[in-house]
């Protein structure tokens, strides 16, 4: 629910309501503000405003699987993304997921020899 509620914050330009979130996914008003709270945790300045709702103010310069998942606009392309923060090496991991249909995305390698530039740390 936090990725969903992070792809409606992304597409709405203003505020979306608590309740409008509590109703399109079925749960209390304390779930939505948990996942709100979640998503603030993890560097996202969303503004609440009483008797409007939420609004993403800003993300935070991260790669997370939500972040992934919320951008993603494609059906069948990327539709599986593994999202691991660090990896012994991405054709192993791509291996033991079962090759060509994941899409994986890390933030750092180990165990690797050659790294091209942006993967280093």
């Amino acid at each position: 629910m936090k990725t969903e509620i992070l792809t409606l914050l992304r597409e709405t330009d203003g505020y979306v309501s608590g309740q409008e979130l509590c109703e399109k996914f079925g749960v209390s008003r304390t779930a939505v503000w948990k996942a709100i709270n979640q998503l603030k945790e993890a560097g996202y300045e969303i503004e609440a405003v009483q008797n409007k709702g939420y609004r993403l103010v800003s993300v935070p310069d991260i790669l997370s699987e939500s972040e992934l998942q919320s951008v993603r606009k494609t059906r069948w392309i990327g539709e599986k993304i593994a999202f691991f923060d660090v990896v012994d090496s991405s054709n192993k991991t791509a291996c033991r997921r079962g090759g060509a249909e994941w899409n994986l995305c890390h933030c750092r390698k180990t165990g690797c020899r050659k790294r091209t530039p942006w993967q280093r740390v």
